[in-house]
């Protein structure tokens, strides 16, 4: 686990057992209270990752295809990474469910259907995207709003040193661009 005050990240891999959603949860707020985060950010963060987690474990066992590479994980297996800058909160969950993940529309009795829902509404962004054989969805948390960029006259002169252009939506597919 990296500590700089700057940014920091963590990550752990997990089997798709039932046990694993606790686990996911509970490394989730830990490693944040650690960050010294705020509480709120720590539970949105415990409960979202609790939904796409329960998701991985109730939709990501696929069988994996024959690979000859064994660090590449196979079936049964999932990832948990968190990554922060002073600005965001990224958290990735990967799995080789290739199925995108799509909010449903549960009924009012029914039991489960609304995690999807849960990550769309408390994050501030998500998506998914497929890195190889893996699906990897996302999702941010803001601790703070993000810096507002100051218009200087290195960057009316085409010189800034702010970050670059980004292409992202609420919700899209786009997480590529989401990585900090």
């Amino acid at each position: 686990m990296e500590t700089s005050i700057r940014e920091q990240a963590s990550s752990l891999e997990l089997d798709t057992m039932p046990g694993a959603v606790t686990c996911a949860r509970h490394y989730t707020t830990a490693t944040l209270q650690t960050w010294s985060l705020p509480d709120d950010v720590i539970e949105t963060a415990g409960l979202l990752v609790s939904e796409l987690a329960t998701n991985t474990v109730l939709h990501g066992q696929e069988p994996a295809p024959a690979c000859p590479c064994p660090e590449s994980g196979g079936a049964g297996r999932f990832w948990l990474r968190l990554h922060r800058n002073e600005a965001r909160l990224l958290i990735e969950v990967q799995d080789m469910h290739t199925c995108p993940p799509v909010p449903q529309h549960a009924a009012v009795t029914a039991e489960s259907g609304r995690g999807l829902l849960l990550v769309k509404e408390l994050s501030h962004k998500w998506g998914y995207y497929y890195a190889g054989l893996y699906k990897i969805v996302w999702f941010e948390v803001w601790p703070a709003p993000p810096p507002i960029p100051l218009v200087s006259p290195d960057t009316r002169q085409g010189h800034s040193a702010a970050r670059p252009a980004r292409r992202e939506h609420r919700g899209t597919s786009q997480a590529a661009a989401a990585r900090t």
